[in-house]
């Protein structure tokens, strides 16, 4: 039955077009883009009406609801549905809420306009993070990154900039590039590893078998991917 089930898997995920160059479950590192090899953050704040949009969350954070500061985007979003689901009648988050989704809604529209991908500047060592995978694991690193609107839109000019931007920064230096919300369905086992800045997606990518390394700063995480790779090996 098991044996059935991989097959099974192994001919979804082939279908899809998400396999590599062979199924030999070789070590495979999956780098995210923005956040990780991508200064997406970065060019946010040069948007000077996108950042009112955040003052006004910060303010209100700052006078109102200390808990919800220096929390990232993530955990601000786990922590409204915490609080709203012990007391769904709060107006006070509501109102907070409010606030910020006014704010995420226009990162996204920002993110989502002609120009803003392709000109991303490069985050710290990322070339030679791509550079030092190879070097761990033999093998020519991969991107996986989440599509800003529809990734099956061939005009959506997020997901057409954003291989551009690899193309144009990479190059040859990168194996394969897969923009999806589900980052979990590239993984086949614990031989793949994804990096990546964002708690949920290491998640989804661990749940679905993968393996997975939390991003703060370059020098950690190629420390960290030597270790895991060392230990899958061994």
């Amino acid at each position: 039955m098991e044996k059935k089930l991989n097959e099974e898997k192994f001919r979804m995920k082939k279908l899809a077009g998400i396999l590599l160059e062979s199924d030999s479950q070789e070590v495979q590192v999956w780098y995210d883009l923005d956040g990780v090899l991508a200064d997406f953050e970065g060019s946010l704040k040069y948007n000077e009406e996108l950042q009112s949009f955040r003052s006004d969350f910060d303010k209100l954070v700052d006078d109102e609801f200390p808990e919800y500061k220096n929390l990232d985007n993530d955990e601000i979003k786990s922590k409204f549905k915490k609080d709203l689901e012990e007391n769904s009648e709060n107006e006070d988050i509501k109102r907070l809420k409010k606030v910020f989704n006014k704010y995420n809604k226009e990162v996204f529209r920002t993110a989502g306009r002609d120009g803003f991908f392709i000109n991303l500047k490069l985050m710290p060592m990322a070339v030679e993070m791509v550079k030092k995978a190879h070097e761990i694991t033999g093998v020519k690193p991969n991107i996986l990154t989440a599509p800003i609107g529809n990734e099956n839109d061939p005009n959506n000019p997020a997901v057409k900039e954003k291989r551009e931007w690899v193309a144009k920064h990479f190059g040859d230096l990168v194996n394969q590039m897969e923009v999806t919300v589900d980052k979990g369905r590239v993984a086949r086992g614990a031989k793949d590893i994804l990096i990546d800045d964002r708690q949920k997606y290491i998640d989804k990518f661990t749940s679905n078998g993968g393996s997975g390394i939390l991003f703060r700063e370059p020098n950690k995480a190629m420390n960290d991917l030597e270790e895991l790779y060392n230990s899958l090996t061994s």
